[in-house]
């Protein structure tokens, strides 16, 4: 290879080159100025690049924006060598084309004609730009020869799209592109009806583009002297420079200049030139090696598809920065050496982030690529864009000014690979995971292109009122531009997909910060996080107020004090037809007793844990009973258990006694004791013994992400936190019964026991026999009058399914946990028990490795621990946002494991807990927000089509933290819609319902420039 020489170029030269493009006097031009500083843009850099590429300089665009000064510049070329794969193809000189053979699509177009299909998701429309200009009356016969002119000198203007993806330019469109209405002397009413129809229809229409119809120009004339005229392009005809170039030689060609036609076509374009294969393999190379690292798309919170009304209406929303805003803006981005765009990206990457279910994500963004092959090719109509897809990573809290920085350092990387297009790394994405993959979530820069309407346009044709933009396969697009001296960021949206009120706080926080950069330092120095907007943090410190004061009572206290007021009570029952029977809580405290003083004449001493291996039944409650009465902490374990794995969990537990049937043998040398000998053991107690409530009261066992037994301790604090919670929210008391399908080793079972015997209530054993049969459910619902069922989702699906409109009248209130909850559970036992409420919730902390649950949306937390919503920075998040949780350490376990070879406690401290507690947090993983009481209607989210919610806790080691939630779509549930006034949990009433106001949002912002229709 040979070199270019030090005199190849010199720095007299690279220097006019960047005066010429920053429009200012070359000897201004310091060796060592930022240039971007200046004012250099990255498109104007892009363009450099590529000239000094064709006359054989091996340079990139990354090379260029990593030392933005002549200095560096010219070190760097006048270094460099000559690149077989860098030198230009020549272009053909000037002469007739033949327009009627068809040509390939660029990969952009590709992507517009097929999002164009029904049949793609998030397809169905057009890329498409849709604008509206009031102003005085227009001659309709002097813009009809105009837009024949216009049509005439643009062939992309007369090209049809052909179903086997190619594109062919015709003598002219095979249907009308100009249309003009008359008004004049209508109604006002019937005016504007019309006016909204013609917008509603033009804004969300398929052009004919099969037929070269890709253009749309309606004039209606209406009043004494006014006229709209409507404009509508598709983008596969061109880009957002050719649309610029159109509207100017539509206003020219109208006030009767001539326009001649450019002297290149992008026919020409997309034939002549020849790609740089070297390039584009060098730059492939470089996404796949990125691929396996790489996220995807902003998991925000959405409509299921189903669920969504008018899914192709589109909804723009925008905000206006008038030109000394605009001048503020540019200036204080240019003092820390960042383009605006990528200020503006910034703030909105951290927008779309504080409302993501993860902080790493792709955002789409076009970029403007025509290169300079030659002297009238800024005047062609065509798409010369490609696309990046842009790595954005906002866990780290910063200031704006630098996440701008990081986002411009990451997008300058990205972009010096576009040869290798963002389309085609995210089909290779796709391939790699095995499913499709979109980046609906688009950002687009048009700040260097200029004004988008210049001055003779607006003189000409009035000033623009509705300008909207579709695209396939796209969800919110972000774009900011010149409009009037001023600077407009506007997101067009697809509205019905996301949760009624979401973007708007969305674009109002957005807004707001786009704002406090043009005011000065404070905006750049500001924390770039999401912060919550004030309304909403009213609302979530009212919910999140849930600290409350902790009974102090150990886990069985409860059920000695009702043995002691209301002895003769029942507080087991079971069984059917003739083998029924009930324990009192006298007869049940006197055998807890007795298996105490056995425990402990075996050698059992405060704070030993104790297992339980036995059948399903009601021996098991006489068992932890009696273990918690003797001091020690219980360890359930399943009667089924494999030898190896309950060897495993009495060592890792250091059990030093276990209750078994009769004659059981550990085999691990531990005291076994039959429960039948325990409770008939002749020296009970006197008294239970009731320790510290710090203290463990059971050790749950689960397998890990391992395989391995892992335990989670629980304190007598903890458990008795949840279970007081749920029983002042449900009311419990003397007269409910819990059905106790849960196994003693599954946590829910704490509650069916505890929490029945501290409100003095009954509980209904069920054995191992009749927990197979999901009949004998129903019939002991019946029987027993059962009030409260607490189990997973799956068995009330089959209490449901068996027991039709025969369940009784007894049911009052269903909680459910351990799975993913179906949305239809709750209105089919809405439809077959009225009034019973319900409740998707996880009750006590255990290892998140295997926690998956399912909620409803969260209203409300429970009471007692003080438990807050957190982002990545330990501040409050945004209204919709679920990425972690703290809670104070009253509800959590005391230790995710209690010997050396389990993991260690993960609980960390974060700011604003109460004085003298700790919290722990949990990173929630994989779903979208599922908390959304702050602004709009509470539905639940979804990350993929159909009614299924389902989360997961990330393995993260530390401690879980779960809260209740409630939903509230069902009929019979007391939980109130979401409290946009937040009205506070309801304790001495709690099935009292609540009727929320509808929040105060903040309006859409209209364009300076005159009002919309």
């Amino acid at each position: 290879m040979k070199p270019l020489g030090d005199n190849w170029i010199s720095k007299d030269e690279i220097r006019a080159a960047i005066a010429a493009e920053l429009g200012c006097p070359a000897d201004e031009l310091g060796d060592h100025d930022d240039l971007i500083q200046l004012g250099l843009n990255s498109i104007r850099m892009m363009g450099l690049a590529g000239g000094w590429r064709k006359r054989g300089a091996d340079i990139t665009f990354a090379q260029l924006a990593a030392a933005p000064t002549v200095a560096s510049w010219y070190a760097l070329l006048s270094g460099d060598t000559a690149s077989s794969a860098a030198a230009p193809a020549a272009v053909a000189p000037d002469e007739p084309e033949a327009h009627d053979a068809p040509f390939p699509l660029a990969g952009m177009q590709l992507a517009y004609w097929i999002g164009r299909s029904d049949e793609q998701e998030l397809g169905g429309v057009a890329a498409h730009l849709y604008a509206e200009f009031d102003g005085p009356a227009i001659d309709p016969d002097r813009l009809q020869r105009a837009v024949r002119d216009l049509v005439a000198t643009h062939p992309m203007l007369r090209t049809r799209f052909l179903p086997d993806g190619t594109q062919q330019t015709m003598p002219k469109p095979g249907r009308p592109v100009f249309t003009a209405i008359d008004l004049r002397g209508r109604g006002s009413q019937e005016v504007q009806s019309t006016l909204a129809e013609l917008r509603e229809a033009k804004t969300h229409q398929r052009l004919h583009i099969e037929d070269g119809q890709v253009i749309d120009i309606t004039l209606t004339r209406y009043g004494d002297n006014h006229s709209r005229l409507h404009l509508d392009i598709d983008m596969l005809a061109g880009d957002a420079m050719s649309y610029r170039v159109l509207v100017s030689d539509l206003a020219e060609l109208y006030r009767g200049a001539a326009v001649p036609a450019p002297g290149y076509s992008y026919r020409r374009y997309r034939t002549a030139r020849q790609p740089d294969s070297v390039a584009r393999q060098r730059d492939r190379q470089w996404w796949q090696r990125r691929l396996p690292q790489m996220p995807g798309a902003p998991e925000l919170p959405t409509v299921p598809v189903g669920s969504r009304r008018a899914p192709h209406r589109t909804v723009r929303y925008h905000h206006w920065l008038a030109p000394d805003a605009k001048r503020s803006l540019i200036a204080g981005a240019h003092a820390r050496g960042v383009t605006p765009a990528m200020a503006v990206a910034a703030l909105f990457a951290d927008t779309v982030g504080g409302w993501s279910a993860q902080t790493r994500f792709l955002l789409n963004v076009p970029l403007f690529q025509r290169e300079s092959v030659h002297s009238d090719v800024n005047r062609v109509i065509g798409d010369f864009t490609t696309s990046v897809m842009l790595e954005v990573d906002v866990t780290e809290n910063m200031s704006v000014a630098d996440r701008a920085r990081d986002i411009q350092h990451r997008m300058y990387e990205s972009a010096s690979h576009a040869a290798y297009s963002g389309l085609e790394v995210l089909r290779d994405l796709g391939r790699q995971r095995g499913e499709a993959m979109l980046a609906p979530v688009v950002f687009t820069s048009a700040l260097d292109l200029g004004e988008l309407f210049a001055d003779g346009v607006i003189q000409t044709f009035g000033e623009p009122v509705w300008i909207i933009s579709q695209g396939p396969q796209v969800l919110l697009d972000a774009q900011v531009t010149e409009l009037r001296g001023g600077l407009l960021v506007n997101w067009d949206v697809r509205e019905s997909a996301f949760p009624a009120g979401l973007v708007d706080a969305m674009f109002t926080r957005f807004a707001q910060a786009v704002d406090r950069l043009a005011r000065g330092d404070a905006g750049w120095d500001a924390e770039a996080a999401v912060q919550l907007p004030s309304e909403q943090a009213t609302v979530r410190a009212a919910v999140n107020a849930t600290d409350g004061p902790v009974s102090g009572r150990c886990l069985h206290q409860g059920f000695f004090e009702q043995a002691a007021m209301n002895p003769d009570a029942p507080a087991v029952v079971w069984g059917l037809d003739n083998e029924d029977g009930a324990w009192s809580y006298r007869e049940l405290g006197n055998q807890a007793l007795s298996v105490a003083g056995a425990l402990q004449a075996h050698g059992v001493r405060h704070g030993d844990t104790v297992a339980v291996q036995l059948p399903k039944g009601r021996d098991q409650v006489v068992a932890v009973l009696g273990i918690l009465a003797a001091g020690g902490a219980y360890v359930p374990i399943g009667f089924d258990q494999p030898d190896a794995r309950r060897a495993k969990i009495l060592q890792t537990a250091d059990a030093v006694a276990a209750l078994t049937v009769e004659s059981a043998d550990m085999g691990t040398g531990i005291t076994c004791l039959s429960i039948d000998a325990a409770r008939n053991y002749p020296n009970p107690l006197p008294e239970p013994v009731f320790p510290d409530i710090t203290e463990i009261a059971y050790v749950i066992f689960t397998s890990g992400s391992t395989g391995l037994p892992k335990g989670v301790e629980v304190r007598h604090s903890a458990a008795m936190n949840t279970i007081d919670a749920v029983n002042d929210w449900f009311a419990v008391g003397s007269t409910d019964r819990v059905l106790a399908l849960s196994a003693l080793e599954f946590d829910a079972s704490v509650y069916d026991i505890f929490g029945m015997f501290s409100a003095g209530g009954s509980l209904v054993a069920v054995d191992a026999e009749q927990k197979a049969v999901a009949t004998t459910w129903v019939e002991l619902i019946r029987r027993h009058r059962v009030s409260i069922l607490n189990c997973v989702p799956s068995m009330l699906d089959m209490i449901l399914e068996l027991g039709g409109d025969q369940l009784g009248g007894s049911l009052r209130a269903v909680t459910l946990g351990g799975d993913w909850v179906g949305a239809d559970l709750a209105r089919r036992l809405a439809r077959q028990v009225p009034g019973c409420r319900f409740s998707g919730w996880a009750a006590r902390p255990r290892p998140p490795s295997t926690t998956p649950f399912a909620r409803w949306p969260a209203n409300h937390r429970r009471t007692g621990p003080p438990c807050r919503s957190e982002d990545r920075c330990a501040t409050s998040g945004a209204g919709s946002l679920r990425r972690r949780a703290a809670i104070a350490s009253t509800g959590c376990p005391a230790n995710y494991g209690s010997a050396a070879s389990m993991s260690p406690p993960a609980t960390a401290m974060i700011r604003n807990a109460p004085p003298g507690s700790s919290s722990s947090t949990t990173v929630f993983a994989g779903t979208r927000p599922v908390i959304w009481p702050d602004t709009g209607p509470t539905e639940p989210s979804s990350s993929s089509a159909g009614q299924t919610i389902r989360s997961k806790y990330a393995d993260t080691g530390s401690n879980s933290v779960r809260w209740r939630a409630h939903c509230v779509r069902c009929r019979g549930c007391a939980m109130p819609s979401p409290p946009w006034s937040a009205p506070a949990p309801p304790s001495s009433s709690p099935r009292s319902r609540v009727t929320p106001t509808r929040p105060v949002t903040s309006p859409r912002r209209s364009l300076p420039c005159c009002p919309t229709t």
